[in-house]
C-alpha cells in the first residue's frame, strides 16, 4: 500500500463512521418525534421511508468500513481502496440528496400551512447535522489519493 495515503484512509474510516452514527442518531430521533408533529400524510410516509433508508445505509456503510479496514492490512491495490472510499461517499451522498428533497418538500408544506413548521424544523435540523458529518467525510475522502 505505498501509493495510497494510509493515514488519509484511516481519517476517512473515522469520519465515515462518525457520519454513519450521526445519520443513525438523527434518523432515529426523527422517527421518535414524527408522531408529535403535524405534517401531510404523504410527507409523513416519505419521511418514514427516508429514515428507514438512512438507517439501512448506516448498516451498509459500517460493513463497508470494516471491509476497507481489513483491506488496508493487505497488499491490494490503490484502486480497490479508492473504489471503496468512493462507494461509501456515494452511498452517503445519495442519502443527503434524499434528505434535501424531503426538507424542501416540508419547507414548501410549512409555507402553505404553518402547522407543519415543526416537522420542517425537525427534519431540517437533523438533516443539517447529517450534512455537517458528511462534509467531514468528503473532506477526508478528497485527501485519499492526493
Amino acid at each position: 500500500m505505498d501509493e495510497v495515503n494510509v493515514d488519509a484512509v484511516r481519517a476517512v474510516l473515522a469520519a465515515a463512521r462518525d457520519c454513519a452514527m450521526e445519520t443513525f442518531r438523527n434518523a432515529s430521533f426523527i422517527q421518535g418525534e414524527l408522531p408529535n408533529v403535524a405534517m401531510p400524510d404523504e410527507l409523513r410516509a416519505t419521511t418514514e421511508r427516508l429514515c428507514s433508508e438512512l438507517i439501512g445505509t448506516k448498516h451498509d456503510v459500517i460493513s463497508e468500513l470494516s471491509e476497507l479496514d481489513e483491506l488496508l492490512g493487505t497488499e491490494d491495490s490503490e484502486t480497490d481502496v479508492v473504489a471503496r472510499v468512493n462507494r461509501i461517499v456515494t452511498w452517503m451522498g445519495l442519502d443527503i440528496m434524499q434528505v434535501h428533497e424531503v426538507v424542501s418538500a416540508l419547507h414548501s408544506a410549512s409555507r402553505e400551512n404553518p402547522d407543519y413548521a415543526a416537522a420542517f424544523a425537525l427534519v431540517a435540523e437533523s438533516g443539517a447535522n447529517v450534512m455537517n458529518a458528511f462534509s467531514a467525510t468528503t473532506d477526508a475522502a478528497n485527501k485519499v489519493s492526493h
